[in-house]
């Protein structure tokens, strides 16, 4: 099936950019632990492909990689959020199930950056076993999306991801 925001250049560029503006702003935030940090490559596509292979073309591509072996997963939202305590919904959408499951390289987590204040929680992947599936209407997209989703309690704070990147990959 293809997807009409897919199809639509403006909508497509839109998306691009406002995903690659909260990569940017969560690399901002990591500078200062003094890693090295790679921003994944943003890449226009090359004419209109259905969504699900463009879905597994870029199914392991990751958003940020950080000196250790760190990969994380970005996810800029609208929400107003300042902690994990106050985000506004009682699950974290960690990503589209279909995307996940083709994945060969596993991020070590989930970034949720709360466009309206700056502030993020993370999902470590290690809590991938309470992860459930929900389906809900992508309002920006326009679609209906099976997503895993995660206990917002089982999401972490900005201070224990920073503790976390500053020692080496774990693994996910």
């Amino acid at each position: 099936m293809t997807l009409a925001w897919f199809d639509d250049e403006t909508r497509f560029a839109a998306e691009l950019a406002r995903g690659r503006r909260g990569e940017l702003r969560v690399a901002m935030k990591l500078l200062p632990l003094g890693l090295w940090i790679r921003i994944g490559p943003a890449q226009w596509r090359d004419g209109t492909h259905s969504w699900e292979e463009r879905r597994e073309q870029f199914a392991d591509e990751v958003d940020l990689e950080l000196e250790g072996g760190h990969l994380l997963e970005v996810k800029a939202r609208n929400l107003t959020f300042t902690c994990a305590e106050d985000y506004p919904y009682s699950t974290v959408w960690v990503g589209a199930t279909k995307r996940w499951r083709a994945r060969t390289r596993m991020p070590c987590g989930v970034v949720i950056l709360s466009e309206p204040t700056d502030a993020v929680i993370i999902v470590p992947t290690s809590t991938r076993e309470y992860w459930t599936v929900e389906s809900g209407f992508d309002s920006v997209r326009g679609f209906m999306e099976q997503a895993y989703a995660i206990a917002r309690e089982r999401a972490v704070n900005e201070d224990r991801l920073l503790a976390h990147l500053r020692a080496p990959c774990r693994g996910a």
